[in-house]
């Protein structure tokens, strides 16, 4: 996660915390997009399916 954050910054990129209630909105926001962008695509459905569930075991 260094090493990324190092190579970002050293090319320009800018990294920014948001403070909590925000950061609790934006992250309520996105947690609908990939179910939103996958429900016409059951291909595309499946494989998020599959990512989701693999996230929810590392939390």
């Amino acid at each position: 996660m260094q090493q990324a954050r190092k190579g970002w910054t050293e090319h320009g990129g800018e990294l920014i915390t948001l403070p909590a209630d925000e950061q609790a909105t934006f992250l309520n926001i996105l947690s609908s997009v990939g179910d939103d962008a996958s429900q016409k695509k059951p291909t595309v459905r499946t494989a998020y399916a599959i990512v989701k569930q693999a996230a929810q075991r590392l939390q």
